[in-house]
């Protein structure tokens, strides 16, 4: 499905300078409406997408730029991971956090995309190849069934005719079906796979949102967020040691969000 998903788009820009970088870009975007994870777009699209780039004549380091500056679009997009473990723990909206993310994500899409544009004309990169009308709708209408995942997901979230848990196991199914059954792209043998490596990350997010449970649990009970802003107030009436802070968060940031959602 991941092919139809990133081929599609082709037909669409491929004729302008840079194409492919616009295609890098504008799969992501569409790739995030089903997975919400830049792990998981950069790993699967990404890997293919380089390859592609590099055979028509794009250097690697902008390739891989791209690729992973679009994969940023996966947990902005909905429906983004961390907004999901920020709803179970916080109670927020899923569906209000969801559709918070829709204008970031496309802004972002439309901003590396015009990076692109500036860059495919100044480096001269090469424009794709042209597609008849007969070919546009014969590849549309064979990539229209794996289209309609991101769909079904965000319209079952938003009118609400289901929770986001029963969406996504929608979603799921759905996307099996059509690999099995329409594509025929995955056998036995790769649905084996796939389910094995379902239940590692499901096996992973299970224990980060276990253990933020359970020290949620303890913090509340030991009063520790109270004593600790009771602290950090004290200690930062120094604005030099508040921005000291600050940058130290942002650090711890940088360095656990990757292993966190991989």
């Amino acid at each position: 499905m991941g092919y139809r998903y990133s081929f599609t788009p082709v037909l669409l820009i491929t004729l302008n300078k840079g194409g492919l970088g616009h295609v890098n870009v504008l799969a992501s975007l569409i790739f995030s409406g089903m997975k919400g994870s830049a792990v998981a777009d950069a790993s699967g699209l990404g890997i293919m997408e380089i390859e592609t780039m590099r055979r028509d004549g794009y250097d690697d380091g902008f390739s891989c730029a791209i690729t992973a500056s679009s994969a940023v679009i996966g947990p902005t997009f909905p429906p983004s991971i961390p907004m999901l473990i920020y709803s179970l723990l916080s109670g927020a909206s899923v569906g209000a956090l969801f559709l918070g993310g829709v204008i970031p994500g496309v802004l972002l899409a439309f901003i590396l995309m015009l990076y692109v544009a500036y860059i495919a004309n100044k480096r001269n990169y090469p424009k794709g190849p042209k597609y008849s009308l007969k070919e546009f709708i014969k590849i549309s209408i064979n990539a229209f069934p794996a289209l309609l995942t991101p769909v079904i997901l965000l319209t079952c979230i938003y009118t609400g005719v289901v929770t986001p848990t029963e969406t996504a196991a929608i979603a799921a199914f759905y996307s099996l079906v059509v690999s099995l059954v329409v594509y025929r792209s995955m056998g036995i043998k790769e649905l084996l796979n796939v389910i094995k490596d379902t239940i590692k990350t499901t096996g992973n997010l299970g224990l980060i949102v276990g253990s933020a449970f359970a020290f949620s649990f303890i913090a509340a009970n030991e009063h520790i967020p109270e004593t600790v802003a009771g602290f950090a107030l004290r200690l930062t009436t120094n604005f030099n040691l508040r921005n000291v802070f600050r940058y130290l968060y942002h650090s711890i940031g940088l360095l656990t969000y990757g292993s966190s959602y991989s």
